[in-house]
């Protein structure tokens, strides 16, 4: 099943750091209501989309789940990651003795596919959290 629009809302609203609250307060709805979309139990009204938007300055076009990003959103999308992408690399190729064994070289080449594919999507904050998904991370 594909992301609806209460996937990217929330997406949108963790990279502005914004609580439920808080973004339910700048477009006047309730909580409760801002929770039903995220969820997608609740169709977003299409004249709640520009508040959104404009809440969490985007184009109308990334709520409703179009690939294309704006330049201010891209860069920072990318500058939220680079603190997890920095650490993952720092750890990279430590010299201490492996805690657990090398994954299969399978195993390696299907996570980079899966990377390859979030990079072609434009997915920059979840490739970069990728390291949070992988045991021992």
């Amino acid at each position: 099943m594909g992301t609806h629009i209460g996937q990217h809302i929330t997406e949108l609203r963790k990279i502005r750091r914004l609580s439920v609250r808080q973004l339910a307060t700048r477009i006047n709805v309730s909580v409760s209501s801002l929770e039903k979309y995220e969820r997608g139990s609740r169709t977003v009204p299409s004249g709640l989309i520009a508040k959104l938007a404009q809440a969490l300055a985007v184009g109308p076009e990334r709520i409703t789940g179009q690939p294309y990003l704006n330049g201010v959103e891209s860069d920072e999308q990318i500058q939220a990651v680079i603190p997890d992408l920095r650490r993952i690399m720092i750890t990279y190729d430590s010299p201490d003795a492996p805690t657990r064994a090398p994954r299969p070289l399978a195993a390696l080449a299907t996570e980079a596919e899966s990377v390859a594919r979030l990079r072609q999507d434009g997915r920059s904050v979840v490739m970069g959290s990728w390291g949070r998904c992988c045991p021992g991370c």
